[in-house]
């Protein structure tokens, strides 16, 4: 049993170690460039005949963060007597992190809002991606065309006079779509349908 036990760890520090070496190797791993005599240039993990070297910079990508509004200073309508009161604003819909099968891409977002005085008119910017994607005055819309992929929704509250009151927290989703190297579920049927 003790011999069992003690081959079962040197097989798993084995595997460990060559994983760290495989991560290791494939950080520092060389890139090469050949252009073939029709002018078509491929890039390759290999070198090859007529290959150069090939200097690749990390990509790293960053989302920057945008600064909550202050919530503390009053903020006030057409009227400067009249106080507003704090405002806050939150995407009900989608849920954070939430997974959304959609071929066309489409999303419904949802949000509320909640003001001090109720006899303001508001209005508000639906923001994807940082960028602007709805400008008005409905607590709602049904986006279309999304890409596969990581998106970030933040709604922005408005009121007439064009002061901001109010922005959500941003809210990611991940579009996910049939893929397009398998026919069979590109109509969303199939088998059982």
């Amino acid at each position: 049993m003790k011999k069992r036990c003690y081959a079962t760890n040197i097989l798993w520090l084995a595997s460990l170690l060559l994983l760290a070496i495989l991560s290791i190797a494939s950080a520092t791993a060389q890139i090469y460039k050949k252009t073939l005599d029709d002018g078509t240039v491929i890039y390759t993990d290999e070198k090859q005949d007529g290959s150069e070297p090939v200097q690749v910079e990390p990509v790293v990508t960053e989302f920057r963060s945008l600064a909550p509004p202050p919530s503390s200073a009053p903020v006030a309508n057409d009227d400067s007597s009249d106080y507003v009161g704090p405002a806050q604003i939150s995407i009900v819909s989608p849920q954070q992190q939430q997974s959304i099968r959609s071929n066309e891409g489409i999303v419904e977002v949802q949000w509320q809002a909640e003001v001090g005085d109720s006899k303001i008119r508001l209005h508000y910017e639906l923001w994807v991606d940082s960028q602007l994607a709805y400008d008005g005055p409905a607590t709602g819309v049904t986006l279309s065309a999304l890409n596969r992929g990581e998106h970030r929704l933040q709604v922005r509250l408005f009121e007439d006079g064009g002061n901001e009151l109010a922005r959500s927290e941003t809210v990611v989703v991940y579009i996910h779509k049939a893929s397009v190297f398998n026919p069979a579920l590109q109509g969303g049927g199939g088998a059982g349908d």
